[in-house]
């Protein structure tokens, strides 16, 4: 990249252009990729023996949680007695798959951990991609989690933070939690 005073001397082969610096960012993202198609790359990713986050890979969801995720949350339980974790999905992250293909979505449920200094840091605890936004997949994703963290005999949750906007989310996670604590206002 050319330094500002060659620059002002006329060099500019040093600019980039915005496809230019997309293509790079894009390259240096995906350098780690097992595959160059996402599908593949999550497929082996789940059979890697190294790589413990990919949890399931299947049509149309792909469930992400770790026992690393899990530790964090069983440390913050032993220093608080309650711990909130926050749900909601985004259709921003995610590409999707072909022109062709329903729409994809992020689903996350997050904890806030405390830092040093008053600060805190936003954790995910486990996370979904699907191209499914029904009841029937949600539950599964959150069960399929629910059975990790019991056969990790960690205490199971009372309460969950929903988007008062998500109607899906807050029937789902009434019947995962059988109690509700949040930010659900239905009139």
């Amino acid at each position: 990249m050319a330094s500002p005073t060659q620059l002002n001397c006329g060099n500019l082969q040093g600019i980039k252009s915005d496809d230019a610096i997309r293509k790079i960012r894009s390259e240096a993202l995906t350098a780690d990729d097992y595959d160059k198609d996402d599908f593949h790359d999550i497929l082996l990713m789940c059979n890697d023996k190294e790589n413990n986050f990919v949890q399931h890979v299947g049509i149309p969801s792909v469930h992400c949680y770790s026992k690393e995720q899990l530790d964090i949350l069983k440390k913050l339980i032993k220093s608080q007695n309650a711990v909130t974790g926050y749900m909601d999905a985004t259709g921003t992250l995610v590409r999707k798959i072909d022109k062709n293909s329903k729409r994809v979505l992020y689903y996350v449920v997050v904890i806030n951990v405390p830092l040093p200094r008053n600060s805190s840091v936003t954790c995910p605890v486990v996370e979904m991609i699907s191209s499914a936004h029904d009841i029937v997949a949600i539950s599964q994703w959150l069960n399929a989690f629910k059975a990790f963290v019991l056969k990790h005999k960690l205490t199971w949750p009372d309460g969950m933070v929903l988007p008062p906007y998500s109607i899906t989310l807050t029937g789902v996670t009434e019947y995962w939690l059988k109690t509700m604590t949040g930010l659900m206002s239905r009139s």
